[in-house]
């Protein structure tokens, strides 16, 4: 016996209307319609929209950050590119003086003077490039890697201004030994992303 309430009602167009209350119910509800099914299958397709939007934001992570690394590269290579156009000038002054011999053009030959200024010029826009590119990506990448994506940028910012300032305060130099540790440290920890 199944305590509760069972209606029925059968209309000339044969709809059937049942009202049921009680363990009665919960019996009709089962007979007519398996819920299980129903719930599964909003669950499923709940699970299935959160593993898109994952991977979505992965795809979006992944893409941030191979975007930074790359103009990280680019920044590194017009660094380097500046160092060689430095050295070019065949000075062997340290790179605290490399903005003072610019200057004096006596001790320069042109073309290596205006390919050292070509260089230091293509330096610093990539370092703006770099600058952007983290503020703009540091909701994707997350936190530490934008923050460390930051400090190279500006390490390189601070290699620029002290190319401007003549490195009066010699903290260009010291940048200068400790950014390729930096950019290694950036980009173990992106392949950690990456993977």
């Amino acid at each position: 016996m199944i305590p509760g309430f069972i209606n029925l009602e059968l209309s000339t167009g044969t709809e059937l209307l049942i009202r049921a209350g009680g363990a009665i119910a919960v019996f009709v509800i089962i007979f007519f319609f398996n819920p299980a099914p129903l719930i599964l299958s909003k669950t499923l397709e709940n699970y299935k929209n959160e593993i898109d939007r994952q991977n979505k934001n992965k795809d979006k992570e992944v893409e941030n950050i191979s975007l930074v690394v790359q103009k990280i590269r680019e920044c590194d290579k017009a660094f380097n590119a500046m160092l060689t156009a430095f050295a070019r000038q065949s000075c062997t002054g340290p790179f605290e003086d490399m903005a003072d011999i610019v200057s004096k053009d006596d001790n320069l030959k042109e073309s290596y003077r205006a390919s050292y200024l070509e260089s230091v010029n293509d330096f610093g826009s990539k370092t703006s490039e770099l600058m952007a590119t983290v503020n703009s990506c540091s909701f994707w990448i997350g936190e530490d890697l934008s923050s460390k994506a930051k400090e190279i940028a500006e390490a390189y910012s601070s290699i620029i201004y002290g190319i401007i300032n003549n490195n009066k305060d010699g903290k260009a130099s010291e940048v200068v030994k400790n950014i390729d540790g930096m950019i290694s440290a950036f980009e173990a920890d992106a392949r950690k992303h990456l993977v």
